[in-house]
C-alpha cells in the first residue's frame, strides 16, 4: 500500500508520525484523551498495559477481557444488564471510547454517549443517529473504530466511512468499498473493530478475526479462530469490541 492511499494514511500525517503515533510498541495515542480521565496515567506505552481491558459483547452477554494475562477474567460472561445500567440488554451493534471523555454505543437508529468519569449514560439517551452524526448511515452500521489524526472509520456491509472528529462529519466522498482500502481485512459483514493497546487494529467476523499492522498497514498472519486468539471469548463471534480503562464492572 502507498504511504497516501487512502483510508489509512490520513490527510497532513506523515508516515513517521503515523508510526510514531501507533508503531510497534506505541499504544493508541488517539484514545488518551479520552481515558486519562479515568486511568489517571498520562501515556499508554506498554503492549499489556495495566489500564486497559478489553469488553466484547455478543447478544444479551458481554466479557471483559484482561490484556496483561489474555484471557477473560473469571467471572465472565455476564449479562449486559447486570454490567452496564441503560445499555440495551438485548444486545448492540458497535461501540468505541471517543477523544472527549465519552464512549459511544450504537444499536439500529440509535445511539448512547456513556460518560467514563461518572461510568453512566448522559442524560437523554438513546438518541436517533440521523442528527447527530451527519454523514452516518442513520439506520445503522455494523463497526466503528476510532483512529488518529482526529478521524474515525464507520463500517457497514461491504462499505465504509471515514469521519473527521473536528468537524463532527463524515469526510467528502464516502462511502467507500472496504475492499482495495483495507488490505487483508473482511470484504464486507464486519461484526466488530477496535484499535489495541499494542498499536494494531483488530477486525472480527463470524468466528474468524484479522490481526492488521497499522505500522505496516498490513493484515499480519491471515483469519484465525477466535477461539484460537482470544482464549474465553464468545467462539462463535461477537457483535462489538471496544478497548476501556480498568474500573469498570
Amino acid at each position: 500500500m502507498s504511504e497516501r492511499q487512502d483510508g489509512l494514511t490520513l490527510p497532513g500525517t506523515s508516515r513517521r508520525h503515523f508510526l510514531r503515533m501507533l508503531g510497534a510498541g506505541a499504544a493508541t495515542a488517539a484514545l488518551a484523551p479520552a481515558l486519562a480521565s479515568c486511568t489517571g496515567q498520562p501515556s499508554y506505552g506498554d503492549k499489556a498495559h495495566p489500564y486497559f481491558s478489553g469488553y466484547f459483547f455478543s447478544g444479551k452477554e458481554y466479557s471483559r477481557f484482561n490484556i496483561q494475562e489474555n484471557r477473560v477474567d473469571l467471572g465472565y460472561p455476564k449479562l449486559i444488564s447486570e454490567g452496564w445500567p441503560g445499555l440495551w440488554p438485548d444486545g448492540i451493534d458497535a461501540a468505541t471510547p471517543w477523544t472527549n471523555g465519552k464512549a459511544y454505543f450504537f444499536k439500529g437508529s440509535e445511539w448512547i454517549r456513556w460518560d467514563l468519569a461518572s461510568n453512566k449514560i448522559d442524560p437523554g439517551f438513546p438518541k436517533p443517529i440521523g442528527p447527530d452524526w451527519h454523514g452516518i448511515w442513520p439506520d445503522g452500521f455494523n463497526a466503528v473504530m476510532l483512529w488518529i489524526g482526529g478521524r474515525a472509520y464507520f463500517f457497514k456491509d461491504n462499505e465504509y466511512i471515514r469521519y473527521d472528529l473536528g468537524r463532527e462529519s463524515a469526510d467528502e466522498g464516502y462511502p467507500k468499498p472496504i475492499a482495495g482500502n483495507w488490505p487483508g481485512v473482511f470484504s464486507s459483514g464486519l461484526n466488530g473493530a477496535t484499535i489495541w493497546t499494542e498499536g494494531n487494529a483488530y477486525f472480527f467476523k463470524g468466528p474468524k478475526y484479522v490481526k492488521f499492522d497499522v505500522a505496516t498497514l498490513k493484515n499480519v498472519g491471515g483469519e484465525k479462530s477466535i477461539e484460537s486468539g482470544w482464549p474465553g471469548i464468545f467462539p462463535k463471534g461477537i457483535d462489538a469490541a471496544v478497548l476501556w480503562p480498568q474500573g469498570k464492572a
